[in-house]
């Protein structure tokens, strides 16, 4: 006698169904997040090259013996010299004197620096740069006194 042994290695129409339905949940959760996580990054990286150009600034003051500074405006902002007169100039990487803010972003006044780096007060040098994207736990852009450091 022969013992036929049947081999049932195959997928039911009802587990096929049950898998595609969880795939579809899954890939519509995922897609909102990565919506959400890309404009996030953007933000990111516009605050970024803010920070990248501040430090611009900053190096040019250390590296010229020259006060450079931003100046910010309502909605703008831009890379400048001075000696005893102000002296606009193009941020590298941008094709225009005036950058706009990153959205979230707010600030209005001058950040100078002195040829050691540090915040210079012999130029208005009250600003205040507030984040009310809120990246992370982080409030604000801050300048360290005495060391210029911008984290």
């Amino acid at each position: 006698m022969t013992n036929i042994i049947k081999n049932n290695r195959g997928f039911t129409l009802i587990e096929i169904v049950v898998v595609l339905i969880l795939i579809g949940i899954v890939s519509a959760v995922v897609a909102v997040r990565v919506v959400d996580t890309t404009n996030q990054s953007n933000q990111l990286i516009r605050i970024a090259i803010l920070k990248s150009h501040m430090r611009h600034a900053q190096s040019m003051a250390m590296n010229t013996g020259s006060v450079w500074g931003i100046e910010f405006q309502s909605s703008t902002y831009k890379l400048y010299k001075f000696d005893g007169a102000q002296q606009d100039f193009t941020l590298p990487g941008e094709d225009t004197v005036n950058v706009n803010m990153p959205d979230g972003i707010t600030a209005a006044g001058y950040i100078s620096f002195d040829t050691w780096g540090r915040p210079y007060t012999g130029v208005n040098n009250n600003t205040v740069i507030n984040n009310t994207y809120k990246v992370g736990n982080r409030d604000d852009i801050l300048i360290t006194p005495n060391t210029g450091y911008i984290p």
